[in-house]
C-alpha cells in the first residue's frame, strides 16, 4: 500500500503542472500543450522590471528572509527525518500514526497553497514553473516524513527524483527572471554571489576525489539543486523590493504565506520513540 501511495505522489506533480498550464484565462483560451501556453504567456517587449514588480504581487509563498529561513528548516528536516531522527532532539523517531498525520497535514496544506499560487500567477510562466518546483520540495518532505526514514522508502527516485524534476522544470523560469531583471538593484550582485557559491562548492568535491570527472558531474548538479531555492528567495525579494518576504499588500497572500510556513514545520515536530 505504501508503495502505491508513493507511486501516486510521484506522478502527481507532472499531472498537476499539465493541468495548471491548461487553465483558461479571461483573455484567451489556452492551447493544450504546455509549450503553446508558455508562448502565449511569455512576456514580450513591453514587459519590463516595473510590470514584473506588479506581477510578483500574485506570489503567495514565502520568499526573501522568510523563504530563506523556511528552506533552511525544510532541508534540515528532510536530512534528519531521512535518518529517522527528530530534527530538534536528534533522537530516533518511531513510525507512528500521528507522525503520518502531521506529514499528511503538511502535504495537503502546502500543496494546496502552491497550486493556488501557480493558478494566481498564471500570467507569468516563470512563477508557474517555480511554484511547481516548490511543490515538489513539499512532496519530497512529506514522503520522507510519512515513511519514517529513508530506509523505509523502496526507491530513492521517490524523493530525490521528484525534487530533481522540480528543479529541472523551475530552473528555466529562474534564469528567465534573472535575464529580465538584470538591471534591477542587487540582482547582479545576488547572481554573482550564487555563481561563486556554485564554483566553490560545486568543484570542492573534485579536490578530494581521484575520479575527477565523475565527482564534478555529481557535485555541480547537487550544489545547483541545493542552493537555487535560496537564490530564488533573494531574487524574488529584489524584484518585489521586499527583503523580509511576507506579502504586505494582500491580506490573503499574507495569510497563505504565514500558514504555509507553519504547515511546512509540521514534520519538524514528529514525535519521538520514547
Amino acid at each position: 500500500m505504501s508503495q502505491n501511495l508513493l507511486s501516486g505522489m510521484s506522478a502527481f506533480p507532472l499531472v498537476l503542472l499539465l493541468c495548471i498550464l491548461n487553465v483558461p484565462t479571461a483573455t484567451h483560451s489556452l492551447p493544450l500543450s504546455p509549450s503553446g501556453y508558455l508562448n502565449n504567456t511569455l512576456p514580450h517587449t513591453e514587459s519590463n522590471s516595473l510590470t514584473l514588480k506588479e506581477d510578483i504581487k500574485c506570489y503567495a509563498l514565502p520568499f526573501g528572509a522568510f523563504g530563506f529561513i523556511s528552506h533552511l528548516m525544510t532541508y534540515w528536516t528532510i536530512a534528519l527525518n531521512a535518518e529517522g531522527l527528530s530534527p530538534w532532539r536528534f533522537k530516533k523517531l518511531k513510525h507512528k500514526k500521528r507522525n503520518k498525520l502531521l506529514a499528511v497535514g503538511q502535504l495537503l496544506w502546502t500543496v494546496a497553497m502552491a497550486i493556488y499560487t501557480m493558478a494566481n500567477c498564471h500570467r507569468r510562466w516563470q512563477f508557474i514553473v517555480m511554484g511547481f518546483w516548490h511543490l515538489t520540495l513539499s512532496i519530497t518532505l512529506s514522503i520522507v516524513s510519512i515513511m519514517g526514514g529513508a530506509e523505509n522508502i523502496p526507491d530513492p527516485l521517490y524523493t530525490t527524483g521528484i525534487y530533481a524534476v522540480g528543479v529541472i522544470v523551475g530552473i528555466p523560469g529562474l534564469i528567465s527572471l534573472v535575464v529580465e531583471t538584470w538591471k534591477v538593484p542587487h540582482v547582479q550582485g545576488l547572481t554573482t554571489t550564487w555563481a561563486a557559491i556554485l564554483v566553490v562548492f560545486g568543484f570542492t568535491g573534485t579536490l578530494f576525489s581521484k575520479q575527477l570527472h565523475q565527482s564534478t558531474l555529481v557535485m555541480l548538479p547537487a550544489t545547483i539543486a541545493a542552493t537555487c531555492a535560496f537564490f530564488s528567495d533573494w531574487l524574488y525579494a529584489a524584484i518585489a523590493g521586499n527583503y523580509w518576504g511576507v506579502p504586505n499588500d494582500a491580506h490573503l497572500n499574507k495569510f497563505i504565506s504565514i500558514t504555509y510556513f507553519i504547515a511546512k514545520r509540521l514534520p519538524f515536530s514528529l514525535t519521538l520513540n520514547n
